[in-house]
C-alpha cells in the first residue's frame, strides 16, 4: 500500500510504494501540502499554500491519472499538524475552517460546516471513522503520570 512522505514546497508531492522506487507528483497550482489517502486508495488530499505559506484551497490528487483531480477554494484555519483527512470508505474529507469542522465532497467541491467551532482547533478521525476528536490548544495544562502496577 502506497503511502506519502511528505509535501515538497515548489509544487512537488512525494509518495512511498512498497513496491516500487518513491515517485514525484508535480501539479502546475499553489504548493500541495498532502496529509491523507482516500480509502479505495484513488486520492490524496491536502491544502494547497499560498506563497506566506497559509491555507487558501484543498487539493485533491488523482492517484491513477498523475494529476490534480480537483482544486477547492474555502477558507481554511492553519494549522500546525494535519488540515484534512478523508471519511474511511468516502471520498469525503474533513477540513478545518473559521467556521469550524466542515465535511467537504472531494469530487463535487460541496461543503457544510457539521461543527461550529471557532479557531484555533485540530481534529483527528479514528481509522474506522467511528471517532472525533476535536482538539483546543491551550496554554495551561495538567500533566498526570501513572504507573500501572505489574
Amino acid at each position: 500500500m502506497p503511502f506519502m512522505e511528505a509535501a515538497c514546497p515548489g509544487k512537488l508531492v512525494h509518495v512511498h510504494c512498497c513496491s516500487r522506487s518513491p515517485s514525484w507528483l508535480t501539479t502546475s497550482d499553489a504548493p500541495f501540502e498532502v496529509d491523507t489517502w482516500s480509502s479505495d486508495g484513488a486520492l490524496l488530499a491536502g491544502a494547497m499554500l499560498n506563497d506566506a505559506g497559509n491555507p487558501v484551497a484543498l487539493g485533491v490528487w488523482d492517484v491513477r491519472g498523475q494529476r490534480l483531480h480537483k482544486r477547492i477554494d474555502m477558507p481554511l484555519v492553519r494549522s500546525t499538524t494535519i488540515d484534512v483527512s478523508f471519511v474511511p470508505g468516502t471520498h469525503g474529507l474533513l477540513a478545518n475552517t473559521p467556521a469550524g469542522l466542515a465535511l467537504v465532497d472531494a469530487d463535487t467541491g460541496r461543503a457544510r460546516v457539521i461543527l461550529k467551532v471557532a479557531p484555533p482547533f485540530e481534529n483527528r478521525l479514528s481509522g474506522d471513522g467511528r471517532t472525533l476528536l476535536v482538539e483546543r490548544p491551550s496554554v495551561e495544562a495538567d500533566l498526570w503520570l501513572m504507573e500501572l502496577a505489574k
